[in-house]
């Protein structure tokens, strides 16, 4: 899955877990998602100022941190 896709996937993923009861923040979403396409992403982000888990959106700042570090393997 490229970066596009992933970005594209994110909102039909949050609505969908939304329609199915889950009480979740996009950032969340994101996060988790993120999580499960590109495990040494997220884990580069988690708990850093990137780290959108605790947010309602998530900003231009991790998505261009995540957009540029997408191919990264750790």
């Amino acid at each position: 899955m490229t970066f596009e896709q992933f970005i594209a996937d994110v909102p039909r993923v949050h609505k969908l877990l939304i329609h199915e009861g889950a009480d979740l923040r996009y950032g969340q979403t994101f996060y988790n998602h993120l999580d499960s396409i590109n495990p040494p992403l997220a884990q580069k982000i988690c708990g850093t100022h990137l780290d959108p888990f605790y947010k309602e959106r998530v900003d231009w700042e991790t998505l261009a941190f995540c957009a540029e570090n997408w191919n990264w393997t750790g």
